[in-house]
């Protein structure tokens, strides 16, 4: 069973906006010399509809439509999260 089907149909005019500021994990591939490498998360800024929230974990997608499908799933472990804020639409 996939996320999205995990999930209960919602009306799209019910999701909240919201932003979040969150740092993203980084990686690198390949050989490298350990001092040449950067050790810096990334700091993203997100905006979105909020589809889920649990224990550990936050759910938005960038699209949500009048039939109950969305689009573009992103889900941030809470820890990552350094800010939030509702947005009004």
């Amino acid at each position: 069973m996939t996320f999205l089907e995990r999930v209960e149909p919602v009306d799209p005019s019910d999701l909240k906006l919201i932003y979040i500021e969150w740092y993203d994990a980084c990686s690198s591939s390949g050989w490298n010399s350990p001092d040449k490498l950067d050790y810096t998360a990334l700091l993203v800024k997100t905006v979105g509809w909020l589809l889920k929230e649990e224990k550990n974990t936050i759910s938005i997608v960038h699209s949500n439509a009048e039939n109950h499908d969305v689009m573009g799933l992103v889900t941030i472990p809470k820890g990552w999260i350094k800010k939030r804020k509702y947005l009004k639409c």
